[in-house]
């Protein structure tokens, strides 16, 4: 799920950065050849880290701040759900919003610690 949302993120045409998806996935694609000999889709997390770290350190500017921009717009995808409220991300732990929870598992901590003071009175914070 998280890696169809940091994709999708990167073409989708409310970003900016969508004009320059095509660019980044032949980049990709030729950096992983030349280093790997095989397309970028194919390699491991490992490798593909290495070719990120390295176009991130790249020389020519607009390269860097391309690629910086697509990494900046993929975590925000996947942590901060920019593309799907409910999806959350399991290396965090982040169920996703709009998810209800059962009563059995609601700790009173939680709702006590947000809950305002003072109550009106059909009960609601004041």
């Amino acid at each position: 799920m998280e890696e169809r949302q940091s994709i999708g993120v990167l073409s989708d045409r409310f970003y900016p950065l969508a004009r320059y998806s095509d660019f980044l996935a032949s980049d990709l694609d030729r950096r992983a050849k030349r280093q790997y000999r095989r397309p970028f889709a194919s390699l491991s997390l490992d490798q593909r880290t290495v070719l990120l770290k390295d176009a991130l350190a790249s020389r020519d500017r607009t390269t860097q701040r391309l690629y910086t921009g697509a990494v900046f717009l993929t975590e925000a995808a996947v942590y901060g759900g920019i593309r799907d409220d409910r999806a959350g991300c399991r290396l965090t732990g982040f169920p996703g919003g709009y998810q209800l929870v059962p009563r059995t598992k609601v700790d009173g901590t939680l709702t006590a610690r947000l809950s305002g003071l003072s109550r009106s009175l059909d009960g609601n914070p004041a």
